[in-house]
């Protein structure tokens, strides 16, 4: 009996650690003219296999998240219909952090004409 209940301690304290060193990434996603970049695809990419460690979607709003992200290195590359790629800032999980800052992330669409793709600053 006694042997169960040092296995049972010792897994919660494992579990304690392992979300300790977890957190989360917000962020939220506009166009240029502030409007929400909804239904785009938000993948966590990490550092430096360029892996993709999860990939999200945003919402009505904008808004997405990553819940229980481990330590490590990575980036947001965010992709929609109609806009290029974005990709974000450098992110750095470790032990030590207090808190992630809500990452925004702003597309930027793109037009046509008879010559090619061309950038431009309305929606």
């Amino acid at each position: 009996m006694q042997k169960k209940k040092n296995q049972l301690l010792t897994l919660s304290i494992f579990i304690a650690c392992v979300i300790h060193a977890q957190k989360n990434i917000t962020g939220n996603l506009t166009t240029i003219s502030g409007k929400p970049a909804t239904k785009s695809s938000v993948m966590l990419i990490g550092i430096p296999d360029e892996k993709i460690i999860r990939t999200s979607y945003s919402s009505l709003k904008g808004e997405f998240d990553f819940q229980m992200v481990p330590k490590g290195t990575y980036y947001l590359l965010v992709k929609k219909r109609f806009y290029y790629s974005e990709k974000s800032k450098i992110i750095t999980i470790d032990e030590n952090d207090m808190l992630i800052s809500p990452i925004r992330i702003i597309l930027r669409r793109y037009g046509t004409c008879k010559k090619g793709i061309i950038p431009y600053n309305s929606d």
